[in-house]
């Protein structure tokens, strides 16, 4: 811990000062630290690309409503026409023995 001390008070009342501003340098040249406009039209981007996905999502669900309702429709068309088939009289066997 007395290593430390030392260390801070090598850099003198301003060393905090020193360090923030090198930090600050070290986090924009390596790209870490970006402009608030640059942030701001990312995040719009972002926003944007959500409500793309969002709309595709609800116009997906609508069509799958649709064709649920359209198989069902089409599922009882089949009960009603196997009814019909079951129902009719069946011809006689005529082949020879």
């Amino acid at each position: 811990m007395n290593e430390f001390i030392e260390f801070a008070k090598a850099f003198g009342p301003g060393g905090g000062l020193v360090g923030m501003l090198g930090l600050a340098i070290y986090l924009i040249l390596t790209g870490r630290l970006w402009p608030r406009n640059t942030v701001d039209e990312l995040l719009t981007q972002a926003r944007s690309e959500t409500q793309v996905w969002r709309d595709a999502y609800e116009k997906s669900e609508t069509v799958r409503t649709e064709q649920g309702a359209q198989l069902a429709e089409l599922v009882e068309h089949s009960r009603v026409t196997i009814q019909l088939l079951r129902g009719l009289p069946r011809k006689p066997d005529t082949r020879d023995s």
